[in-house]
C-alpha cells in the first residue's frame, strides 16, 4: 500500500519527538537518501522540525501538525467505520428481503 505524502511527514515527525540522526530517520520510514533530503528540508523550511549538527528533533509547531493529523485520521477511521457498517447492515437487509419477502 503506498504511503500518502503526508503520513510520510507524520511519521518523520513522530520519531524525532526524540533527537534522531537522520540516518536512523531514514530506515525507519523506509526512504532512499533523496527522498529523506526533500522531507527533512520541507520540514525544516516549514519550522515543524528543527536539527542541531547532526540530530533533528521536533517542534511545538511540529507537535501541533502531529496531534491535528492523528485527530483527523481517528476521525477518518472512525467515519469509514461507521459507513462500512451501515453498508453492511443496508446489505443484510436486502438479504433478509429477498430472502423473506
Amino acid at each position: 500500500m503506498k504511503r500518502e505524502r503526508i503520513e510520510i511527514m507524520a511519521q518523520i515527525l513522530a520519531l524525532c519527538a526524540k533527537p534522531r540522526r537522520k540516518t536512523r530517520i531514514m530506515y525507519r520510514t523506509n526512504l532512499s537518501h533523496a527522498q529523506l533530503k526533500t522531507y527533512l528540508a520541507l520540514l525544516t523550511s516549514r519550522d515543524l522540525i528543527a536539527h542541531n549538527s547532526d540530530e533533528y528533533h521536533i517542534t511545538s509547531k511540529g507537535l501541533l501538525f502531529l496531534e491535528a493529523f492523528n485527530h483527523l485520521r481517528d476521525m477518518l477511521e472512525d467515519r469509514a467505520r461507521s459507513g462500512f457498517e451501515r453498508i453492511i447492515s443496508e446489505t443484510y437487509e436486502e438479504v433478509e428481503i429477498l430472502q423473506f419477502g
